[in-house]
């Protein structure tokens, strides 16, 4: 399976150190879901964290 095939188009969310842009996947494949930029000072592991939130809330959109 090639997550290449699920990418949706990239989001920005806003966060207190500064835009994430969040590659999101399928809303049914959310463990995938990772920053593709984010600010200098924030961390590799924070900024996927919040994609992954991001996708979760995408995913309980009815």
């Amino acid at each position: 399976m090639d997550p290449k095939n699920y990418e949706t188009t990239p989001v920005k969310i806003s966060s207190p150190a500064g835009p994430v842009t969040c590659q999101l996947y399928t809303k049914k494949l959310v463990v995938w879901d990772r920053a593709i930029d984010r600010p200098a000072k924030m961390s590799v592991a924070e900024a996927d964290s919040l994609c992954k939130a991001e996708g979760q809330k995408e995913k309980n959109v009815k």
